[in-house]
């Protein structure tokens, strides 16, 4: 689930999926509780917060990335149903940068881990959230310990020397994101 303090996060203009990306024939985004497409994931949370039903964010592809645990700024609804608990809504979602898959669950090729090494931890940052990585799941090795929470990330200064997954590696879902930072330069 995404707490609140995810969807007070300033709304993002996003929008669903449309007919370029969905094919004639091709399922379509479906409008449940007044909850159109075009509110982007954190204002499709809210309307459902605010209409007293439950929701949950699940990636539309087959890639099983943890959309749930992502700031939802990151993703695009291109599905939603009826949830499994009475009262509730499910979103597929997938990345803004993608295109929505013809049905929930479909195959999609699997996003290759960017070199990160000798880039600016803010910009490796975005790179691997991007790919839809869940924050939890990113250790940040900086001055010997691992920081891992999102108020000492912003402290983070200096350029990634050593990646895990390493560049080129396919995505995979369970996987901790290891990034070992320098103060300043890499040595």
């Amino acid at each position: 689930m995404i707490t609140a303090a995810a969807i007070a996060v300033g709304v993002t203009a996003m929008s669903g999926c449309d007919e370029s990306s969905n094919p004639s024939g091709a399922a379509k985004p479906s409008k449940t509780a007044g909850i159109q497409p075009e509110d982007g994931l954190e204002g499709a949370i809210a309307k459902a917060v605010d209409a007293g039903k439950g929701y949950s964010v699940s990636d539309a592809t087959d890639l099983d990335r943890d959309a749930h645990r992502s700031a939802p700024t990151w993703w695009k609804i291109c599905f939603q149903k009826k949830g499994k608990a009475p009262s509730s809504v499910d979103f597929g979602v997938v990345l803004n940068s993608e295109r929505c898959p013809d049905k929930w669950g479909d195959h999609v090729a699997v996003p290759e881990t960017p070199n990160l090494v000798g880039q600016q931890f803010k910009d490796a940052e975005k790179k691997i959230l991007g790919m839809g990585y869940p924050a939890p799941d990113m250790r940040v090795y900086y001055g010997g310990e691992a920081v891992t929470e999102s108020f000492d990330l912003d402290s983070v200064r200096g350029q990634v020397c050593a990646q895990f997954p390493q560049a080129g590696d396919p995505f995979d879902n369970p996987e901790n994101v290891k990034l070992h930072v320098a103060e300043g330069k890499c040595p």
